[in-house]
């Protein structure tokens, strides 16, 4: 692709002197077709590359800042108010920290585009237990948006789903975010309503010795 990408430049040089704008215009195409082709690939790769990753303790809450913060630029170009719900003092949850930025990135980006024309974005972060007991953090992403129609809600989990058209959109994201929620035991849903919204929801399990310690008097 590299190569490629090298003689669409290197054509692209020639068609300017000539000033061809059909030449110009197929060399733009295949140029999109190609970044197109090595985002592919980049999601791909990510979600197979399961053996180098550090299951370390990272703080959910500071990550799920740094996405916002990074995607901040959209939110405020597109009006969209964000209400932050954050449990206090949330423990920590093993995981690898670029990957886990990645996903919450992609469903930010998602509830965005959902509201172009502005809306009310909400990120929670909760601790719970499961009916064995077992500890875990909820992370949720709502929008405002129009919401999922109902023929579409099964299918956007499935790998190069995407009904971005013109964005180029690869349709990876969701299907990447799965499986790395999955690969840490975890869980990722989502529950929306035609015309009411979207909302996503991560369940990540903790472990005991992570959690917060009670003070003794």
């Amino acid at each position: 692709m590299a190569i490629i990408l090298q003689g669409t430049e290197f054509l692209g040089y020639f068609s300017e002197n000539k000033n061809d704008p059909v030449m110009s215009d197929s060399l733009a195409r295949i140029r999109r077709a190609v970044l197109r082709a090595d985002k592919i690939v980049k999601d791909l790769l990510a979600f197979s590359r399961m053996e180098t990753d550090q299951f370390d303790p990272q703080p959910l809450d500071e990550i799920l800042d740094e996405a916002l913060a990074l995607v901040g630029g959209q939110t405020e170009l597109k009006r969209i108010e964000v209400i932050r719900q954050y449990a206090p003092n949330p423990p920590p949850v093993r995981i690898d920290r670029n990957q886990i930025l990645q996903v919450f990135i992609n469903l930010l980006l998602n509830a965005v585009e959902a509201m172009p024309e502005g809306g009310v974005l909400r990120l929670g972060l909760f601790q719970g237990r499961g009916l064995a007991g077992h500890p875990y953090l909820e992370i949720t992403v709502e929008d405002t948006g129009p919401g999922i129609p109902d023929p579409l809600r099964g299918k956007i989990f499935d790998p190069f789903f995407t009904t971005k058209k013109h964005s180029g959109n690869t349709g990876l994201g969701l299907f990447v975010a799965r499986g790395i929620v999955e690969k840490y035991k975890g869980q990722i849903t989502v529950f929306s309503r035609e015309g009411e919204g979207a909302n996503i929801t991560i369940l990540l399990p903790c472990r005991e010795e992570d959690l917060p310690k009670p003070q003794g008097r």
